[in-house]
C-alpha cells in the first residue's frame, strides 16, 4: 500500500501536466499490455515486479480519472479540454481501452479487489455507449466535411470496442453471445475509420515530417487488439490467421513510414527536435507493439514457416517492446525535468 500511495503522490505533483491531455490513458494502455499481455506470456505474472508495474498502472489509472473529474466537477472546462477539438475527443477511447485494462490486472493481480473490477467493468460500458455516441455524430460529420486534422486517433472506436471483449474474456460479465457482436462492431469501425484517414492522406495536400500523426500506428494496432479479441473468445477462429497475415504486412507498411518520416524530419529539423521530443501519443506504438506481440503469442500457426516468424517475433520483440519502453520513460523523464526547474522558477506555473 505504501508503494500505492508513493506512485500517486508522484504522479499528482511531477506528472501533473502530463496528464492533462485527453489521450493521458495511452500511458496506462501502453504499461498495462506490456504487463497483463507481454510479462503475463513471457515469464508469467507471479513476480514483485509485475505486481509493482502494476499497482503504478492503477495509481496512474487513478490520478488521470480524478484529473478528468476535476475538470468535469471543479475546473469546468471539461468541455473546452476533451471534446471542443473533433479529433481530440476520440481520445476519450483511451479511458476506456485503459479501464478495460486496470479491469483485468486487479482481476489477475488482486482478486481481493474483485468487486471493484466488476463495477469499473459495468462502468465501462455505459461509458463505451457514450464515446460511441459522439463518435459516430463526429465521424458523419467527417464524411462530409473536409477532415484535414483526421488521423489514427479515430480508430480508437475500434480499439474501445474489442478492448470490451477482451476485459468480458476474463470477467465474464455479460452473455458470451455479445462479444461476436462486439467483434464485428469494431470491425465496420475499423472499416469506416481506415476509409476517411485513407480519403484523408489522398484528397488533402500533407508533408511526411509534419503531417503524419504517431497514432497512425493504431492502423495495425486496432486489428491486433481485434484478433487477441478473437483468440480469448474463440471466435470467429477461421479468420484469424489471415486477420495475423493483414496485420503482418500493415505493421512493416506503416512502420516502415514511420522509419522514413524519422529520417527526413532529422534532415528538416536536427536530431533533437526529430528524436528526443516528448509527446503523448508516442505511448501509443508502444501500446501497438505490445498488442502485435499479445495477438502473436496466441497465434497458433498449421505451417512450421509461421511458427518460426511466430518464434522470431517473440523472442526479438520482447527486446524491441522494452527498449522502446525504456526510451519513451526516458523522454518523460526528461521531459519532466524541464517542468520541475520551470516550477522552481514560477510555482504557478502548476496552476491548471
Amino acid at each position: 500500500m505504501i508503494y500505492f500511495i508513493i506512485f500517486i503522490i508522484f504522479n499528482l505533483f511531477i506528472l501533473k501536466k502530463q496528464l492533462m491531455e485527453t489521450s493521458s490513458m495511452a500511458i496506462v494502455m501502453a504499461l498495462g499490455i506490456i504487463t497483463n499481455g507481454v510479462l503475463f506470456n513471457y515469464i508469467g505474472m507471479d513476480t514483485w515486479y509485475v505486481k509493482l508495474i502494476s499497482l503504478y498502472c492503477l495509481s496512474l489509472w487513478l490520478v488521470i480519472t480524478l484529473n478528468i473529474f476535476q475538470s468535469l466537477c471543479i475546473r469546468k472546462n471539461f468541455i473546452a479540454l476533451h471534446l471542443t477539438d473533433k479529433v481530440n475527443r476520440f481520445g476519450v477511447g483511451t479511458w476506456i481501452a485503459a479501464t478495460n485494462i486496470i479491469c483485468i490486472l486487479i482481476h489477475e493481480e488482486f482478486s481481493q479487489w474483485s468487486i471493484v473490477a466488476n463495477i469499473l467493468g459495468y462502468w465501462n460500458l455505459f461509458l463505451w455507449l457514450v464515446f460511441i455516441g459522439f463518435s459516430l455524430k463526429t465521424m458523419a460529420k467527417f464524411f462530409f466535411q473536409p477532415i484535414e486534422k483526421v488521423h489514427g486517433v479515430i480508430l480508437l472506436t475500434t480499439v474501445s470496442t474489442q478492448s470490451i471483449v477482451v476485459m468480458n474474456s476474463q470477467l465474464n460479465l455479460f452473455s458470451v453471445v455479445l462479444n461476436k457482436l462486439f467483434i464485428v462492431t469494431g470491425i465496420l469501425f475499423y472499416l469506416f475509420c481506415l476509409y476517411l484517414i485513407i480519403k484523408r492522406y489522398l484528397k488533402v495536400k500533407w508533408m511526411l515530417e509534419t503531417d503524419w500523426k504517431n497514432t497512425n500506428c493504431i492502423i495495425h494496432g486496432a486489428l491486433s487488439i481485434t484478433g487477441v479479441a478473437c483468440s480469448f473468445t474463440h471466435s470467429f477462429s477461421s479468420m484469424v490467421m489471415i486477420l495475423w497475415f493483414i496485420v503482418c504486412f500493415l505493421f512493416i507498411f506503416i512502420e516502415s513510414i514511420e522509419v522514413i518520416r524519422l529520417l527526413k524530419r532529422m534532415n528538416k529539423f536536427g536530431f533533437r527536435m526529430a528524436f528526443m521530443i516528448y509527446d503523448t501519443s508516442q505511448w501509443s506504438r508502444i501500446f501497438t507493439f505490445g498488442m502485435f506481440y499479445t495477438f502473436t503469442i496466441f497465434l497458433k500457426p498449421t505451417s512450421t514457416l509461421v511458427m518460426d516468424i511466430k518464434e522470431g517475433i517473440i523472442n526479438v520483440g520482447i527486446w524491441v517492446i522494452f527498449v522502446l519502453l525504456l526510451f519513451q520513460m526516458f523522454l518523460l523523464t526528461k521531459q519532466v525535468t524541464l517542468q520541475v526547474k520551470t516550477i522552481r522558477k514560477d510555482p504557478h506555473s502548476m496552476e491548471m
